[in-house]
């Protein structure tokens, strides 16, 4: 029969035959493999009687786990206000933004050298908002400028 095959069928036939060894062979040192754990767990356990409980069980009987959060010092020159400092109130906050004092009182009027706003924004985008309502609530005087918007 083999002498009727062609070339091409001969060696169609053995690369299957390879194939088929070869995959019969790796299966079978894989089951031999984990027979050979699987026996060495057993004895593990057999020996062992504490060896189904808990993971703790597989410390010495005298010892125990401990861990502590482990806290980095701060750098020296961090941006965090001080602890007794207080945020400005709503009323004031308001009231620097009118133009007047912290108590309600008129904001004397700048020089005429003085340039009339701290801080011009280009951009009236989430950048340009966030950074122009940053600014006001730290006291600067503001000016946001929008390509598209007429009203303002």
């Amino acid at each position: 029969m083999w002498r009727q095959l062609t070339r091409p069928q001969k060696l169609l036939a053995a690369t299957v035959l390879t194939a088929t060894v070869g995959t019969s062979a790796l299966i079978y040192n894989k089951s031999q493999r984990e027979r050979r754990q699987h026996a060495k767990y057993l004895a593990a356990v057999r020996d062992d009687p504490l060896a189904l409980g808990s993971a703790p069980s597989y410390l010495p009987t005298n010892t125990f786990a401990h861990a502590e959060p482990v806290q980095l010092e701060s750098p020296a020159d961090d941006n965090k206000p001080h602890a007794l400092w207080t945020p400005p109130s709503r009323r004031e906050m308001l009231n620097l933004l009118r133009g007047l004092d912290k108590d309600g009182a008129k904001i004397q009027d700048r020089d005429e050298n003085e340039p009339p706003f701290d801080l011009l924004v280009v951009g009236g985008g989430a950048t340009g908002a966030g950074v122009t309502v940053d600014a006001a609530t730290r006291g600067l005087m503001v000016a946001m400028v929008e390509r598209d918007d007429f009203a303002a």
